[in-house]
């Protein structure tokens, strides 16, 4: 159990994750009772709502509001966001409290035979789209960011190939997303086998945690490849850490970055990264689409409006991102970054979808730095200049009609969970 520092808050507050093998109810039940914990020091709840919610509080200063949300019958998950500590002794004495707490719950519930591991979705702040290539492919030169909407993949050898959704767009998922050998999860673990580790494909349960729209541009899909490879390495024990990038990139152009997250600028087919060093954190909002974009139609519909102007796809200039939108992630200045935000894909999607130029024209109305189609679309995305820029933003955009997801840089790629 990790803590981080949590963008949402307006003070200073930490949020960590955790996963049981167990009902979202008998955890509750658990924490709703702190006396039958063992531990040394016995918060006070000072608001339960069985069986999704506790707060809890130490001297009616240092507070514990935790979340829990069921993946299926059989796995939960807990959200700890923690606040009122005063200095940093404070701070790493509720951080071991609650790793404390997080073992006990495993104890009484069981750690399960699962593996989770976690991906970022990302939005394309600058995509430079250059020629057709002989493969079917278009270079590119795009700078990725990871976001704080993170897929989780749960793998666990089961003894027969399923795939399960939960989450935010499971419904969405169930209605558009495959589960049979189509979807990335089981392309992982046939790469993986592929490196050599003792995997049988088709024994291997998933279930995956959707918090990316479904087919929106914001690779949820590369997310869920990623976060597979990490969890089945772990699973398996198999040793392959530096031979993942390798299995990524065979996954899809997207897949690395999937992995390593962050900011990064990515060339070829997206999938040669260099990774930005930068610690700012920028805030988004997101506005996505009932009706998916099919990648493929978009960079089709991009060439054909090039060649019906007079430009030869076969032979163009090498893209490249701008110098002065790289140092202004680096220095986290969001003024700058919205002048040089650009995608050349957004003029083929709004060609095929041309609402999306009613929702970018209502980002614009709704006070964002910048608002433009995120990758192949149809999700827009709109930069805010903070975190309570972005909620204002989301409240105009669903006063106008256009729900939306207020959302943060995330600096950490693929990574476990458990």
């Amino acid at each position: 159990m990790i803590f981080e520092t949590d963008h949402r808050s307006s003070t200073k507050a930490l949020v960590a994750t955790a996963h049981f093998a167990s009902t979202a109810s008998r955890v509750f039940n658990i924490l709703n009772d702190p006396t039958s914990w063992g531990q040394k020091r016995t918060p006070r709840v000072t608001s339960a709502t069985s069986p999704s919610k506790v707060v809890l509080t130490f001297d009616g200063v240092e507070r514990a509001t935790v979340h829990i949300s069921a993946w299926n019958t059989e796995l939960c998950q807990m959200e700890v966001v923690l606040d009122g500590f005063v200095d940093q002794a404070s701070r790493l004495e509720l951080e071991t409290y609650w790793a404390e707490v997080f073992e006990m719950l495993n104890s009484r519930v069981g750690k399960g035979s699962f593996v989770i591991a976690s991906s970022p979705g990302k939005v394309n702040v600058f995509f430079a789209v250059g020629a057709f290539l002989k493969d079917g492919f278009h270079e590119v030169a795009s700078c990725y960011q990871g976001l704080s909407l993170r897929e989780k993949v749960a793998v666990e050898m089961a003894g027969n190939f399923s795939i399960q959704f939960a989450g935010p767009f499971a419904g969405e998922s169930k209605a558009f997303v495959p589960t049979d050998a189509r979807n990335l999860v089981y392309k992982a673990g046939l790469e993986i086998k592929e490196l050599g580790a003792k995997l049988r494909p088709e024994m291997v349960s998933y279930t995956i945690h959707k918090s990316v729209p479904i087919a929106g541009g914001m690779a949820g899909g590369s997310a869920d490849a990623a976060a597979a490879l990490v969890a089945l390495n772990a699973l398996l024990d198999a040793g392959l850490e530096a031979q993942l990038p390798e299995a990524a990139a065979k996954l899809g152009s997207d897949v690395p970055f999937s992995l390593s997250g962050g900011t990064a600028i990515g060339l070829g087919r997206g999938e040669k990264l260099n990774k930005i060093e930068s610690s700012a954190v920028l805030h988004w909002v997101m506005t996505p689409s009932v009706e998916g974009l099919s990648t493929p139609d978009v960079y089709r519909k991009l060439d054909i409006l090039r060649v019906e102007a007079g430009v030869d796809v076969t032979k163009m200039d090498q893209p490249e991102v701008p110098e002065q939108l790289i140092a202004a992630l680096i220095a986290g200045n969001v003024l700058e970054i919205a002048d040089y935000m650009h995608n050349d894909l957004e003029i083929a999607a709004t060609a095929l979808r041309p609402e999306l130029a009613t929702i970018i024209e209502a980002g614009t109305k709704a006070g964002a730095l910048r608002s433009m189609v995120s990758g192949s679309g149809p999700t827009i995305a709109h930069l805010a200049r903070d975190r309570v820029h972005a909620e204002q933003i989301v409240n105009r955009l669903g006063v106008a009609g256009f729900a939306s997801i207020a959302t943060y840089t995330s600096l950490n790629g693929a990574t476990l969970e458990n």
